[in-house]
């Protein structure tokens, strides 16, 4: 154990190495990983344009699922704003329209079957966003 400047004894982050050896340790880790790879560069401030394009995309992006949820889902009523925007904020169309595709099939058989309770508007959507939480899961480990 070393002892700092107070006199406290503290424990070496490279024991039983001299301070030049300790010095090499911490540059040669630096060379395997760069501060650029290590710290992310700062992000470049927004734009009001640019954010007013983000609001915008949103938007559409929100009025083709709800044009999407009435041609496959015609039978339930299309759900409020708020829940596109938490799907579209977490999800890529992809895997949004994926998971209502799912949704909807998984619906069209539950009708074939009796005895099974019918989905309501908020069954589908529960359901569809679990399948895009997992398809999402999915392609990040890709």
């Amino acid at each position: 154990m070393d002892r700092n400047h107070d006199g406290i004894r503290r424990r070496s982050v490279f024991p039983g190495r001299s301070a030049a050896e300790k010095s090499g340790a911490i540059m040669d880790k630096l060379e395997r990983f760069p501060p650029d790879e290590i710290v992310p560069p700062a992000p470049k401030p927004l734009t009001a344009d640019q954010l007013f394009d983000r609001i915008e995309h949103q938007r559409r992006n929100i009025a083709a699922l709800r044009k999407y949820w009435e041609e496959i889902l015609p039978e339930f009523p299309v759900p409020a704003d708020s829940q596109f925007r938490t799907w579209v904020g977490r999800h890529s169309l992809d895997i949004i329209v994926a998971g209502l595709d799912v949704a909807m099939e998984r619906h069209l058989r539950r009708l074939k079957k009796d005895g099974e309770r019918p989905w309501t508007a908020d069954d589908v959507c529960a359901y569809a966003s679990g399948v895009m939480k997992n398809k999402q899961k999915d392609a990040n480990e890709t």
